[in-house]
Parts: structure tokens; C-alpha cells; sequence
């Protein structure tokens, strides 16, 4: 999931798991919906028009929130702040390659309870970021999973995870390990984003850690 801040809200951008209508009964390659703060993309959408689509959609939204202005010149403005913040966004989860590989990131289902250790643990003091608003975190708050073996390349990799107080959502990630079974800060997958109920569980399974250790 790739998520995008307009103003003070947080849009999620999945893909569908049906075609898309838009209102008029028509055929959609994209929707926004801002009262659900969601955009979804077609299946079908040929992966060469994602990043249309997501850049049409997106600008829905962003004047649901901020209405386009009287003016050439600050029409021009306005275009030119989406555009900005949506390219930092974007390029801080991974860039064109994340919204291309939105189908293939459920490389590993998402499990709670499988977060037992930290990196503060592990002895490694390398920090992170919330990749939606850049609060940094400490690595006592970045949780681990024992190292297995890629689905794919039998390669031995660890998922990693954190959940960011700002955001209120826990983003996870995978790493490659090394020989002596550490992450190696190479992403195997890129981050993934959970909210709700998945959010909640995480911080109910991993307690003593979650929230007390912002950098």
C-alpha cells in the first residue's frame, strides 16, 4: 500500500480486486473516494498508466482539500505544491517502482505476533523514518523476526516493522540478512502500511516497545 498526506489528511492508494465504475456506470481506470480518504486503481490498469491515473486521482483529492484557485498564476501555484509533494512522497516509499509493484507486495502475510525482538536488542543503532511523515525512530522501537528463507530466492531475509504514534498506522518492511543474521539495511520488499484492527494488534502483541522510543 503507498499512502499520500493531503493537507492534514492521509490517503491510502490500493489496487482493486474488481474493475472499477466510475459514478456515471462507466468503465474507471482509477477512483478517488475522499470521504473514505482512498484511491484505488483498476486491476486492468495497464501498469505503463499507473502513475497517470495516480496523479489524476491524487489531484482530485488534493482539491477536495485545498479548492483550486481564481487566476492563472495561482492556479499555477497550487499545481505546482501538489506537484512538489506528491514527488517527495512517492520517491520516499520507493518511487515509480512501488505504485508498479502494488500487486506484489504481499510477499508475506502480515503477522503480530511474529515481532519479538528489536534492533536496540541486536546491538544495531541504525535509525529509521516513517516513510509518510518523516518522524524519525529509534532502534528500540523498530521491531525484528528470526531470519527465513525468501519465497523466491531461498535468500535469508527478516521482516521489520515499527508503528508510528504520528501516523497511527505500523509501516513493515523486508531485509536481506547477513551471515551473521543481521538485517543488512537492503530492502527485499518495499514497506508495507497497516491501520486499524492489523495496527492495533500490533501494538497490543508488542507492548513494552511500541511508542517509547521516538528519536
Amino acid at each position: 500500500m503507498i499512502r499520500f498526506i493531503v493537507g492534514s489528511h492521509v490517503y491510502k492508494v490500493v489496487v482493486a480486486d474488481q474493475p472499477l465504475k466510475d459514478w456515471g456506470g462507466r468503465k474507471a481506470m482509477g477512483l478517488c473516494h475522499g470521504n473514505r480518504r482512498l484511491i484505488e486503481i483498476a486491476p486492468d490498469c495497464p501498469h505503463g498508466e499507473r502513475l497517470s491515473v495516480l496523479l489524476h486521482e491524487l489531484r482530485h483529492a488534493w482539491c477536495y482539500h485545498f479548492p483550486r484557485p481564481e487566476g492563472e498564476e495561482a492556479d499555477c501555484d497550487h499545481y505546482a505544491g501538489m506537484t512538489c509533494a506528491v514527488i517527495n512522497q512517492l520517491m520516499s516509499q520507493g518511487g515509480p517502482a512501488a505504485l508498479l509493484n502494488l500487486e506484489t507486495l504481499g510477499l508475506k502475510g502480515f503477522k503480530a505476533k511474529a515481532f519479538s525482538g528489536t534492533l536496540a536488542e541486536m546491538g544495531i543503532e541504525r535509525m529509521h523514518s516513517c516513510a509518510t511523515c518523516q518522524q524519525r525512530i529509534a532502534p528500540g522501537s523498530v521491531r525484528t523476526t528470526p531470519p527465513r528463507p525468501h519465497p523466491t530466492n531461498g535468500a535469508s531475509v527478516m521482516d521489520l516493522a515499527f508503528h508510528c504514534s504520528f501516523c497511527d498506522h505500523v509501516q513493515s518492511w523486508t531485509e536481506f540478512v547477513t551471515p551473521n543474521g543481521s538485517p543488512s539495511g537492503v530492502c527485499a520488499q518495499q514497506p508495507e502500511f497497516y491501520t486499524g484492527d492489523e495496527s492495533t494488534l500490533f501494538c497490543k502483541e508488542n507492548p513494552e516497545k511500541i511508542c517509547e522510543h521516538p528519536a
